[in-house]
């Protein structure tokens, strides 16, 4: 199950804003050259000093040993620096201190001195975060959101889960989980009780209508979907229309599947919308590209202080339909790579308003804490070696969308997508 409270999901969706794009797990396939020496010890050991050791090495001809000795001492004397600062607060500090926000402040400190998308995330935020980016977690599916006073009222309710089975619906309110009030408890406190790996089932009541509804629930597994597909009828033609979400670890197999039942159904062209989508994998972003680029395609490039490489699609499959890509200010990273791919190498009209511009692409790595950090690794560009940094991606067609959409957004007032329909079937 997953419940996400309104903050708590506009900082998951900052966080992969900033976080990601994570670097493809299989991007060295797409290369023309085998590895470079930089990027296998990236792969082996994230966050330690190999670029020191690769300039130096070529330089003064140092042995590994001697480097490593040599950055043994250096980080020792940090360290002691360190230990020196934290002991003095525990030891004179005139009230009790909590040592773990030391830390998670600490390192939060240390990485905000960098470029502004190498940041940390604390455990709860890491565990948060990974568990809407694999796409599933072991629940019951559900979201709701908490107003103040503690009301918590369900936004979704995902098909063919169990809360779907046992009848929660949209609207309804938490009035307990087990035996715990839930008008006591915060929205987090709530999801992270029912998702306790030692809990199967739950009895949850709700309120509806002003009576108390009591269901039982036992938790599976639930796949998030981050993928929705119709079709639209315009002028005898069919248009297929795919929203993409977010970029997680099982977007490209929905993704796939939605592309595939649409062209069952006789689309003529096609709709990507990508708007108010933050970003996410890379390998995502990836194998969706290939499924519309032809072999020897550049998706994109990565630049890193070695030089410039080129990502190639390397499969057969492709389409040459009429496509429409949606982009807004939110969108981001991983959906920054398709947009610009879709533009400058398959031809695709570009509609909406320019996009988020984020350039660079950050690289994970798991703390024993339970936290993670990233560290901002390559600059990407687009296939034409475009850096869109701060820029973003330019539409071919600006559209700005209307007041009326933001007041009662409908299909027919979404004046992006009737642009982009009008594009596809004159």
């Amino acid at each position: 199950m997953i419940m996400m409270i309104r903050e708590n999901l506009e900082k998951i969706k900052n966080k992969v804003k900033v976080f990601f794009i994570k670097p493809n797990k299989n991007k060295d396939d797409k290369k023309p050259t085998g590895f470079k020496l930089l990027e296998v010890l990236v792969l082996v050991a994230m966050g330690t000093m190999f670029g020191v050791f690769s300039g130096s090495f070529l330089t003064y001809n140092y042995t590994l040993d001697d480097v490593k000795e040599e950055a043994k001492e250096d980080h020792s004397k940090y360290m002691n620096e360190f230990e020196e600062a934290f002991q003095n607060v525990l030891d004179n500090y005139y009230e009790e201190v909590d040592k773990e926000k030391l830390i998670d402040s600490a390192i939060d400190g240390m990485l905000s001195t960098l470029d502004g998308y190498t940041s940390y995330m604390n455990a709860d935020e890491t565990k948060q975060f990974n568990e809407r980016m694999n796409g599933e977690y072991k629940g019951i599916g559900i979201e709701f959101t908490t107003a103040e006073g503690f009301v918590h009222t369900v936004v979704n309710v995902f098909e063919n889960t169990p809360a779907y089975v046992a009848g929660v619906k949209v609207g309804d309110q938490l009035v307990s989980v087990d035996d715990i009030d839930a008008s006591t408890k915060t929205g987090t406190e709530i999801a992270s009780y029912i998702k306790g790996t030692k809990i199967k089932e739950i009895v949850l009541v709700v309120k509806r209508d002003g009576k108390d509804i009591t269901l039982n629930i036992t938790k599976s597994l639930i796949e998030l979907p981050s993928v929705t597909k119709k079709t639209f009828d315009q002028t005898g033609k069919k248009v297929g229309y795919i929203n993409v979400s977010l970029f997680a670890d099982n977007t490209y197999m929905q993704f796939f599947q939605a592309v595939n039942s649409l062209e069952s159904e006789g689309i003529s062209s096609l709709v990507i919308d990508l708007r108010n989508n933050s970003g996410g994998y890379l390998h995502a972003a990836d194998d969706m590209l290939e499924l519309f680029l032809e072999r020897g395609d550049i998706l994109y490039k990565m630049e890193d202080k070695d030089g410039i490489t080129d990502y190639i699609d390397q499969t057969e499959e492709n389409r040459t339909y009429p496509v429409v890509v949606l982009i807004n200010e939110y969108s981001a990273s991983a959906s920054e790579i398709v947009a610009g791919a879709m533009k400058e190498v398959y031809g695709a009209h570009i509609v909406g308003t320019t996009s988020y511009g984020k350039g660079t692409v950050q690289q994970p790595s798991d703390l024993t804490n339970g936290g993670m950090i990233k560290v901002t690794t390559d600059k990407w560009l687009t296939p034409d070696g475009n850096w869109i940094n701060e820029k973003g991606i330019a539409p071919t067609t600006e559209v700005k969308q209307g007041d009326t959409y933001g007041i009662n957004p409908t299909d027919e007032n979404d004046t992006q997508l009737q642009k982009a329909l009008e594009l596809l079937t004159k």
